[in-house]
């Protein structure tokens, strides 16, 4: 089982720490406080758009469609899209995710900014930038600079990222939905003490489990939804 929890170190957190380079700082602490082995590089773009007709009421709807491409799951493209009319705008409104071969996006983008341009405007463009991963233990920490592309404040703040991965024994595949809720309550609470570990006060937090050999849609759907920046 995989949970992965997801902190979001907005610009203005980034002020109040005192810093000129916060990225750095933060790397820093987790070289010092995790001793992990740096893996690679890390990379995340991500691109939303959102629908340009009308509601009744004459007010631009609440959908949006996501193209996001993380580095740590190369081979795909995850294209996540909110439900459609009221149900789409309500608090707990999950997207819809798809998966294609990552090598669509170029043409899967064109498509939508020229046979569907009338339908899908684009709204922003993030990227991280300075993105490096570390292992540490059973745990892979991802951290980079978020910055929006096209904007006229495009520092957007710092993502950090750590997934604990725990094996689960055959004789496990039967747990009941609250032995696996205790397992994921675990996890989190896991992340959590590394992340108090590391120091970095301010972050936004969002959690997300799965299986290490499923789909990643959750994930997904997890980062779109905190990359809409609301």
């Amino acid at each position: 089982m995989t949970t992965t929890g997801i902190f979001h170190i907005t610009s203005a957190s980034n002020t109040a720490s005192g810093s000129s380079n916060p990225l750095q700082v933060l790397k820093d602490r987790i070289i010092t406080r995790t001793n992990p082995i740096p893996i690679a590089s890390w990379q995340l773009d991500h691109r939303l758009l959102q629908e340009k007709s009308l509601t009744d009421g004459g007010k631009p709807p609440q959908r949006f469609q996501h193209l996001l491409r993380l580095s740590h799951h190369p081979s795909q493209l995850f294209v996540a899209v909110s439900p459609p009319g009221p149900e789409g705008e309500k608090e707990d409104a999950k997207n819809a995710v798809i998966a294609l071969p990552v090598q669509q996006y170029n043409p899967f983008l064109g498509l939508l900014t020229s046979k569907f341009a009338a339908i899908w405007g684009p709204q922003a463009y993030l990227q991280v930038v300075d993105g490096m991963a570390y292992g540490a233990g059973e745990f892979q920490i991802r951290v980079g600079e978020l910055r929006q592309n096209g904007s006229s404040t495009p520092d957007r703040g710092i993502i950090c990222c750590i997934e604990a991965t725990h094996a689960i024994d055959d004789e496990e595949d039967s747990l009941t939905p609250e032995e696996i809720q205790d397992l994921e309550g675990n996890a989190k609470a896991e992340i959590q003490a590394l992340w108090t570990r590391i120091g970095f006060e301010g972050a936004k937090e969002v959690f997300t489990s799965g299986s290490p050999d499923g789909d990643a849609f959750d994930e997904a759907r997890t980062w779109c939804d905190l990359l809409k920046l609301r």
